[in-house]
């Protein structure tokens, strides 16, 4: 029972997952912005 429970999860941590995405994503669009690249010349760089 008790690793069920601890599978289940609590609507703050799906929030905190959400909003680090979010950053993250904002981030790399700001690091693009940056760079003066285009997206695409931005990931062909970064490989």
């Amino acid at each position: 029972w008790a690793t069920e429970q601890a599978s289940i999860v609590s609507p703050n941590e799906v929030m905190d997952t959400l909003k680090l995405q979010m950053y993250s994503q904002f981030k790399l669009m700001d690091d693009i912005v940056k760079s003066g690249l285009t997206p695409t010349e931005f990931f062909e760089k970064g490989e």
